[in-house]
């Protein structure tokens, strides 16, 4: 006889065997603690990854309990609590592709004074640690527009995990879904909806061979570092029957420790919709990214560690005056920056012979469409340039550059981290020869 997965629903004639469906699942992304996402470029978690390792712990409380038909209230405990670890590796082949894969291992504690019931008619009581099923699948962002990105996800089930421990269903299962994911103003959102093939998921009366899967993920960036998560699970057999269609919501807290390490933790409530009796699933999880800082630092010569120090130091005395303040949704400079960019000029005359060139950034935040944030940042540069221009700055020495919101300075999370984005920068790409300072 086949088994179902972790957390199901058995109906007897006057009692039911109540498990939550929800096997613990941590995803193979950075964004979010269990849902798939869509690899979203632009979003509030940087997607440049090239791969991803991930470990997590859950503790779920009284998992597989027997309720009364007509009121939903508990009757008996059958496992008491369980415990589960899990390793993935996911591998960007491209930008638009990852595969990947995950493990689990489960700990099951059985009541045995409950267990021995023939009324409950359960077929294993063995307490001890037992793998689950090895999960293989593929992520391919066939879209990606301003602030959308939709992927396809196909995913399979080995069956090669404990099925006396409810942890398998003994054959293999296997998942096609769609992953839609956006970055809003306050928050970042994905939607997945999926369908399920099990053919051993078959259990006395309960069938979930055949099965749609939806779920809903937010992420709302709380601080420089801190983050809320809140996803919800809920799923849909055939043919339909709602007390056999399980549901979890997961509300926790993401920590950036550095540009590599993330940490997840938080609480899940179980059956959300459904009359039968719920409990909870405590957990937390490490996901590592690899940086950009991993590549070998090579040291330069000493001519150029002294060309490098010229430039950062004129970098940083162009920027003392690179607040320019323009009118709303246009390019036209405000009188009150006039000062400020005389003194840029200033600065570049002073040192005209020995900057090659200088870029002219303009930047902004990301409120409004990405192709008009763009527009209105290189119009904003050009500006900027030509008042430079009028100054008698060469122009051979200027390059104008609208980045829009593609270079955030910070995350962006209130008024004042929208406007450390709205921005104009100088860049000094290279210094010709030495200069004094």
């Amino acid at each position: 006889m086949k088994k179902l997965f972790l957390m199901m629903l058995v109906v007897a004639s006057s009692h039911s065997l109540a498990l939550n469906l929800q096997a613990w699942n941590f995803s193979n992304n950075p964004v979010y603690a269990i849902q798939d996402d869509a690899l979203l470029d632009n979003g509030y978690v940087r997607n440049d990854y090239p791969w991803i390792l991930t470990a997590s712990y859950s503790y779920v409380s009284k998992p597989l309990t027997v309720v009364q038909n007509s009121t939903g209230s508990r009757e008996a405990v059958l496992i008491d609590n369980q415990s589960d670890l899990t390793l993935g590796f996911g591998y960007r082949i491209m930008r638009e592709l990852q595969i990947a894969i995950a493990l689990k291992g489960s700990s099951v504690n059985f009541n045995e004074g409950e267990i021995s019931n023939p009324l409950y008619d359960l077929q294993s009581s063995e307490d001890g640690f037992a793998l689950g099923d090895i999960a293989l699948e593929a992520k391919w962002r066939f879209y990606q527009g301003d602030k959308w990105a939709i992927a396809l996800i196909p995913r399979i089930l080995l069956g090669n995990g404990e099925a006396s421990k409810f942890l398998s269903n003994e054959d293999p299962s296997y998942y096609l879904g769609l992953s839609a994911e956006r970055k809003f103003r306050l928050f970042q959102m994905v939607l997945n909806l999926g369908y399920m093939a099990a053919d051993g998921a078959l259990y006395k009366e309960v069938d979930h061979r055949s099965q749609v899967r939806s779920s809903l993920g937010l992420l709302f960036p709380i601080l420089d570092k801190l983050d809320i998560n809140f996803e919800i699970y809920k799923y849909f057999s055939f043919p339909i029957d709602n007390e056999q269609n399980p549901s979890e919501g997961y509300l926790g807290a993401r920590y950036e420790f550095n540009n590599k390490l993330i940490g997840f933790g938080g609480i899940s409530l179980g059956q959300l919709f459904e009359k039968t009796a719920s409990d909870y699933r405590v957990s937390v999880g490490l996901k590592y990214i690899p940086g950009e800082d991993t590549k070998p630092v090579v040291v330069p010569p000493p001519m150029v560690q002294k060309k490098e120090v010229i430039r950062q130091k004129l970098y940083k005395r162009l920027n003392l005056y690179s607040e320019v303040n323009f009118e709303t949704a246009r390019a036209v400079i405000k009188p009150n920056s006039y000062d400020r960019l005389n003194k840029v000029a200033d600065i570049i005359l002073e040192h005209i012979e020995q900057i090659s060139t200088i870029d002219i950034e303009g930047h902004t935040d990301s409120r409004g469409k990405a192709s008009y944030n763009k527009r209105l940042s290189q119009q904003r540069a050009d500006s900027v340039k030509a008042y430079l221009l009028r100054k008698g700055v060469p122009a051979g020495k200027l390059n104008a550059v609208g980045y829009g919101e593609e270079r955030p300075k910070v995350k962006e999370v209130d008024k004042k981290t929208l406007l450390m984005n709205r921005r104009v920068e100088f860049q000094v790409n290279d210094i010709i020869v030495p200069v004094q300072n």
